[in-house]
């Protein structure tokens, strides 16, 4: 088992392998074995090989021919098996014609798949089940759902040692079967072995690929030009030598990289050595059986022959009469179907005749179709022609029409603006004149007031004086009263003296009168012409003057005694005046009319 120890030092987390050997034309062993063998691990493509088995257990049902169409133009189930049929590693568009290069091709083996599916009638997977894995016992493998034909089978090492056992050992096919599986189709092509490189020419069976003068190889350098099968991307493999008898087999969970070209290769090598000399011992013994064997089936197939000969020459008599019998029937068929070729020749012509007529008046009634269509889509091309005309006619009309009366009524408004204007002007003049003669009138009725408070004033100053004088009288005669009692000799004198200057006092105080008169009919004369009223303390002392200058010489006692008065009625007059200064500075303050109200406010109230 020293050469199965090489794997437990390969760069992989988990791997197992087995090699067996046919120890007799009948019987295959289980050699030795590395790893846990019933760890299921992904095929890869090992899984053609179940593909290729399950084609040939379908070629020897007579459910399908290796030489039945299959693929693009050309190309036969054999081309597919061989990766010869022209198609891409993943495309179904060929790149190649058939048998003209050696193409490896996953689409091919899907198409293969696809053909047997087609041919027996069933899904792919049921036939592979049925045929293939139920037979070999290959009960833990099983083609993941989903995946492709070409690369989707997963199970482990002892399943994969059974497909070994049957590829030395056929069982559920037949030996010769399995020899045209496993020799060179299509020899010559080149083409490029995956991992290793191009070579010229690339040997391929079908399904199986052969070693054959490829070096460096994955099989080692000393298993034999005839060592057939497969390895995997996902990191197994299956090989058979048929010279040494012996098979190699291997599952790993590491990809196939440079460590497997290395690794497999040693290993190869190491089993075929280690179980060289013991293949050659058994060997001999296996030559002398296969000797005894091989001239017995030459017996066999010599009595055959000379059957098969006999019966060959009675089924050639047979056939020969069967072939008069058949040419009889043949001319008389071919006359009656020269009769009826020339009857369906005629019927033919007539109704070629009849479809040319049919064919031409259809053409015409087309043509009339035609031509009636592009008339009616003329007239209705020119009648909408026609419409959009009329309705732009009238669309520019009516927006002619909008745009005059949009400017009439432009006008319209401008016209009203201006009238409004002209209005408002004419109403600001009018209310401008009526302001100014409102303001003259109140002018006029401002100075007219003036002039009456005036005059008011001074009848208020002239009725004060005239009852001062009044009260000095009665005060005068009080004392008078008083006094009489106590002088009644200075009572005469002193009357006569109270009497003239009662007198004057009388006289002056009709002139004082007169002359207030005159001044207040002056003053209002004055106002109304000038706006200016005297003062009244000048009058009077203006009129006391003139009256003092017209007295008579004879009065001069009366005059005196209405000097008197005078400086009493100054004095009260200064009273008056100061009383009258001290009612205009109210009057200023508050108006003339009382506290808060203007004369606008008093002529806005009392004017109608």
């Amino acid at each position: 088992m020293a050469s199965l120890e090489l794997v437990n030092r390969w760069p992989v987390d988990a791997a197992s392998a087995g090699v067996l050997r046919r120890t007799s034309p009948a019987d295959v062993t289980l050699a030795e074995s590395v790893g846990d063998i019933e760890r299921p691990f992904a095929w890869a493509s090992i899984t053609k090989l179940l593909v290729a088995m399950a084609v040939f257990v379908a070629v020897e049902e007579g459910t399908i021919s290796l030489d039945d169409q299959a693929g693009p133009p050309g190309s036969t189930v054999r081309h597919l098996l061989a990766h010869a049929s022209g198609l891409g590693p993943d495309s179904i568009v060929p790149v190649a014609t058939p048998a003209r290069m050696r193409i490896y091709s996953n689409i091919g083996y899907e198409v293969l798949a696809d053909t047997l599916a087609l041919h027996t009638r069933m899904p792919f997977t049921d036939y592979l089940t049925g045929g293939v894995l139920t037979p070999l016992h290959m009960s833990a493998t099983t083609l993941v759902p989903g995946s492709s034909p070409a690369s989707g089978a997963r199970g482990p090492l002892h399943d994969l040692l059974l497909l070994a056992a049957e590829l030395l050992v056929p069982t559920i096919v037949s030996a010769t079967t399995l020899a045209e599986a496993t020799s060179v189709a299509f020899p010559g092509l080149r083409g490029v072995l995956p991992g290793y490189g191009r070579f010229d020419p690339c040997d391929w069976a079908l399904g199986f690929e052969v070693k054959g003068g490829k070096l460096p190889h994955w099989t080692g350098a000393h298993t034999s030009p005839a060592t057939f099968g497969h390895f995997g991307k996902a990191g197994g493999f299956l090989w058979v030598d048929p010279v040494t008898g012996l098979t190699c087999a291997s599952l790993s969970n590491r990809d196939f990289g440079p460590w497997a070209v290395t690794e497999w290769s040693t290993l190869a090598d190491t089993v075929v050595e280690e179980w060289a000399e013991a293949a050659a011992g058994e060997s001999a013994q296996t030559t002398h059986r296969l000797v005894t064997a091989d001239a017995e089936r030459r017996e066999n197939e010599a009595a055959q022959a000379a059957q098969a000969e006999t019966e060959r020459h009675e089924r050639e008599a047979a056939l020969a009469a069967e072939v008069a019998e058949t040419e009889r029937r043949e001319r008389e068929a071919a006359e009656v179907a020269q009769a009826e070729a020339e009857r369906l020749r005629q019927e033919a012509a007539q109704a070629e005749a009849e479809r040319h007529e049919r064919e031409a008046a259809l053409a015409a009634e087309v043509a009339e179709a035609e031509r009636r269509e592009r008339e009616a889509a003329l007239a209705a091309e020119v009648a909408e022609a026609e419409r959009r005309e009329r309705e732009a006619a009238l669309t520019a009309e009516f927006e002619a029409e909008r745009r005059r009366q949009e400017a009439a009524e432009m006008a319209k408004a401008a016209k009203a603006e201006r009238r409004k204007r002209k209005a408002a002007r004419v109403e600001t003049k009018r209310r401008r004149r009526e302001a100014a003669e409102a303001a003259d009138a109140m002018r006029r009725q401002w100075a007219m007031a003036e002039a009456v408070e005036g005059a008011r004033r001074e009848r208020e100053a002239a009725d004060a004086q005239a009852a001062a004088e009044a009260a000095e009288v009665a005060r005068r005669e009080r004392e008078a009263a008083r006094a009489r009692a106590g002088a009644e000799a200075a009572l005469v004198a002193r009357r006569e003296r109270e009497a003239a200057d009662a007198q004057a006092a009388a006289d002056a105080a009709e002139v004082a009168r007169r002359e207030r008169e005159a001044a207040s009919a002056r003053a209002e004369s004055a106002f109304v012409d000038q706006h200016v009223v005297a003062r009244p303390d000048e009058r009077v002392q203006e009129s006391v003057g003139v009256q003092a200058t017209e007295v008579d010489p004879l009065t001069r006692r009366a005059a005196e005694a209405g000097r008197k008065v005078a400086a009493m009625a100054e004095r009260t007059q200064s009273a008056v005046v100061r009383t009258d200064d001290a009612q205009t500075a109210e009057s200023e303050e508050h108006g003339p009319f009382g506290p808060g109200i203007r004369p606008v406010d008093f002529w806005g109230v009392c004017t109608p």
